[in-house]
């Protein structure tokens, strides 16, 4: 039985590495091996067949140069879009870090002014209060975004 499986395998992969045979390819006909026409030279040409070829007419001339102006105008304008641009860019950005500090500084304003009124509050509902525990309860109670150490006893 080992054997027979041993078999098995071997030509399984003698069959599998050898592959299919090559197919049989048919000599080339008259029609692949004779020189091209000249209609099919001219529809395909080549870097040599441009020296063969008439020169161009003033005509095509003028048309040539007036499309290579027009492509340097382009890349011209679209430099000089490149660099407007960038100088917008840059002046966004200016702006961007003045409203940014603005901010902050509107941030700053805010949080003085609510724990001035929470203190303000705190004073004129609890006029005396005996111990630093009962302050410090108190300002917690109207949310100030003060730290203890800043606390004015």
């Amino acid at each position: 039985m080992k054997n027979i499986l041993q078999l098995v395998v071997i030509l399984g992969l003698a069959f599998i590495l050898t592959g299919c045979p090559p197919k049989e390819t048919a000599p080339p006909s008259a029609e692949e091996t004779a020189p091209p026409s000249a209609e099919d030279k001219k529809a395909s040409m080549t870097l040599d067949d441009l020296d063969e070829d008439e020169k161009l007419s003033d005509a095509q001339r003028l048309e040539d140069e007036k499309a290579k102006k027009a492509a340097e105008q382009r890349k011209k304008l679209i430099k000089e879009l490149a660099v407007k641009d960038l100088a917008e860019k840059k002046e966004l950005l200016v702006k961007k870090e003045k409203v940014e500090e603005a901010k902050a500084e509107l941030k700053e304003e805010i949080s003085k002014v609510l724990k001035k009124r929470a203190e303000k509050k705190a004073k004129r509902l609890f006029p005396v209060l005996v111990t630093k525990t009962e302050k410090i309860l108190c300002l917690m109670i109207f949310e100030t975004e003060t730290r203890i150490c800043n606390l004015v006893f």
